[in-house]
């Protein structure tokens, strides 16, 4: 059962973007109820298996899927993820930075958040973008006003990519009182407007010689990976 979902799984991330309303995405969403929880759930062999992760990645990783007794939330999740257009390579990159993606309710928060920001004028593109860099921050149903807020403070979806990616943990702060007390518009439109080459030589470089990993834990972050040496606290 798991080797026959697992190859499903693979082919529907390996495949085109399709339409969350696909055969095979419809097909999916039937089986998932079916699955037998007298199954069990080897998680470590299907992160490798269905995932794409590493075999030490999934070790890590299915520490935080203990409490699963099934793969019918996973399965959902990554569904839901192909449809929006997530590669194979992307999918397995969120999950192995953050397991709990694979815990999120579909139907309770992923897809009305997703929805939610359509409305709102996000493009398909948009979303999934910032889906492929925030993950399981896109869980609570208070991310969308979020996204909006930061989207305007940085002045442009391009400057909200960026922050994302230096921070994604960016989406986890309170709006009300955190995030609006301490945010001047000037400031952060500004720093997220400067090209590469201008944000480097202001911010990075004069720093460099108190912290000398700053600019490769820059470029981590930039990368979406998680910076090794240097700390915001």
């Amino acid at each position: 059962m798991l080797r026959l979902r697992s190859c499903t799984l693979a082919h529907l991330l390996s495949s085109p973007a399709a339409s969350p309303a696909s055969p095979l995405h419809r097909l999916l969403s039937a089986a998932a109820p079916a699955i037998s929880p007298s199954d069990g759930f080897a998680a470590e062999e299907y992160l490798v298996s269905t995932c794409g992760l590493t075999r030490a990645q999934a070790v890590k990783a299915s520490r935080k899927l203990s409490h699963l007794k099934s793969p019918s939330k996973p399965d959902s999740v990554l569904a839901f993820l192909a449809g929006l257009g997530l590669s194979g390579a992307g999918v397995a990159s969120l999950v192995a930075k953050d397991p709990r993606l694979l815990c999120a309710g579909v139907h309770k928060s992923l897809a009305p958040n997703v929805a939610d920001l359509t409305s709102l004028g996000w493009s398909h593109s948009e979303v999934a973008q910032v889906v492929a860099i925030a993950g399981a921050n896109l869980r609570p149903r208070s991310v969308v006003s979020k996204l909006q807020y930061f989207r305007w403070l940085f002045g442009s979806f391009e400057n909200l990519l960026r922050a994302l990616k230096f921070n994604s943990n960016l989406l986890q702060h309170n709006l009300e009182r955190a995030v609006k007390p301490n945010a001047t518009f000037p400031s952060c439109h500004t720093i997220f407007s400067l090209v590469e080459k201008e944000f480097m030589e202001r911010y990075i470089c004069p720093h460099m010689e108190a912290t000398p990993h700053l600019a490769e834990d820059y470029a981590a972050a930039c990368r979406g990976a998680m910076p090794t040496s240097f700390r915001f606290t």
